[in-house]
């Protein structure tokens, strides 16, 4: 059970990192929505794990479960993303304004893992065996390429 949690957390960490880290990787993704960015990263995961047509109904589901999500986070970003740099600009910098700011970011996502597991778990059991392996191995070329010094 637990090496299921963990390969699946692996599994949307990937799709999580597509989303968040490789936004402009290449600058294929610069100035798409996230819509369009989230269309694009699973087309290309649906077609390269081969999936069939009821997976791939139930991963646009799950996408359109994570862009809503995203967007609601995007939000708050962007407000805090303002009050940093307003932080940064000013004449001097308030430890406690900044572990302020660390706490909420943490806070917010700790109240995202319930979402995240659960979306861990949910494509975790769409692909078969042969899918998972195959994901796996993806990972693992990237994390090498992408981790080559560590």
């Amino acid at each position: 059970m637990l090496k299921k949690v963990i390969f699946g957390s692996v599994i949307v960490s990937f799709i999580a990192g597509l989303f968040f880290l490789s936004g402009c990787h290449k600058r294929r993704l610069c100035g798409m929505s996230i819509e369009n960015k989230a269309e694009f990263i699973f087309k290309r995961v649906s077609r390269k794990l081969d999936l069939n047509d009821s997976q791939k109904a139930r991963l646009d589901d799950i996408k359109d479960e994570i862009v809503v999500k995203i967007k609601e986070q995007h939000k708050d970003r962007l407000k805090m993303k303002d009050t940093v740099l307003s932080l940064l600009k000013s004449d001097s910098l308030d430890k406690k304004q900044v572990n302020d700011i660390i706490t909420k970011m943490h806070a917010k996502r700790e109240a995202m893992r319930p979402f995240v597991v659960d979306k861990i778990v949910e494509i975790h059991s769409i692909l078969n065996k042969e899918q998972k392996d195959k994901l796996a191995n993806k990972l693992e070329r990237l994390h090498k390429r992408c981790h080559s010094g560590e």
